[in-house]
């Protein structure tokens, strides 16, 4: 039995059923923040356990990306040592949500692991997912683009401005602004970025810096360089001195916008064109049969021309 287990039974003497609790007794929190206790209910419900994890539910979208390096080392961590860190969940109809700690559990299942140090906590759906989304954001291990997209998500689903999701993250407002340049980048960037296994690639200052390059007319220079980035071919100075044609490779201004070709929902080649250049970029090796359909192609246009 955890000390916390023993501490809350210790003081369950003193404490009443929430069914006990009238509205009249809840303080209400005008301003509540993630992580403080907001009403009384709470402060009584909340207490750990050890769970099954047969009873535990994930929720899309709420797992922090892990290299499969980082889960392997979660995971031999964790096959050695003790969890010191609960996960959280919710009550929910025939289980538990999952809020914290979906690696965790992830890694509890392939260990062969039935059981689970909880945290149960009675959280509505807004909270639920403000607590999900705010235990990833604080977590310095988080890439600046995830930051990126789950502060665009919370902007966009809360209808909420920057300063005042700031607020509710306890961040500076300088730091949730540079983290939101990553939406000046052009949209085809964005889908690099999105489709790279590494979402570390390219940090938010890099992104402040593209986006000012992008802004400038080099829409164009701004995806190759990203798409660079992304293949391992440029580090984030040379992407971002590409952009700005300050590597002697010209100002891009004749470059066409790029045109990605999709595999389902993943991007398959990358298509630019520069003056009398086209250049491909694919995601996957290239066999002979598709350098010979290219080939054929291009000859067909060449006969035409003539």
């Amino acid at each position: 039995m955890s000390k916390r287990i023993e501490e809350m039974l210790a003081k369950s003497a003193k404490m009443r059923s929430t069914k006990d609790v009238s509205p009249e007794e809840i303080p209400k929190d005008p301003d509540p923040r993630i992580g403080a206790v907001r009403t009384a209910k709470l402060e009584i419900i909340k207490y750990e356990k050890e769970l099954p994890l047969k009873d535990l539910r994930e929720v899309a979208g709420r797992r922090r990306n892990l290299t499969p390096e980082q889960f392997v080392e979660l995971k031999t961590n964790l096959s050695n040592n003790p969890l010191t860190s609960p996960i959280a969940v919710r009550r929910i109809e025939g289980g538990y949500e999952i809020v914290a700690g979906h690696n965790r559990v992830q890694a509890y299942r392939e260990l062969g692991r039935e059981r689970i140090l909880s945290v149960v906590l009675e959280l509505t759906d807004d909270e639920a997912e403000r607590s999900a989304f705010y235990s990833n954001l604080l977590s310095p291990a988080l890439p600046d683009f995830e930051k990126y997209l789950g502060l665009r998500a919370r902007i966009d689903h809360g209808q909420m401005t920057q300063d005042q999701v700031a607020r509710e993250a306890g961040m500076l407002q300088q730091s949730v602004s540079l983290l939101m340049s990553f939406s000046g980048l052009p949209k085809a960037a964005i889908t690099v970025l999105e489709n790279a296994p590494n979402k570390g690639l390219l940090g938010a200052s890099a992104a402040a810096k593209l986006a000012q390059i992008a802004k400038s007319g080099k829409q164009g220079r701004v995806v190759e360089a990203v798409q660079q980035l992304a293949e391992g071919k440029f580090s984030q100075a040379r992407a971002v001195s590409h952009a700005a044609g300050a590597d002697g490779s010209g100002g891009g201004r004749n470059a066409a916008p790029p045109m990605i070709i999709r595999s389902g929902k993943k991007a398959y080649c990358t298509v630019r064109t520069v003056g009398n250049e086209i250049r491909m970029s694919f995601t996957s090796a290239i066999n002979d049969d598709l350098l010979r359909e290219l080939a054929a192609a291009i000859e067909r246009h060449a006969r035409q021309g003539n």
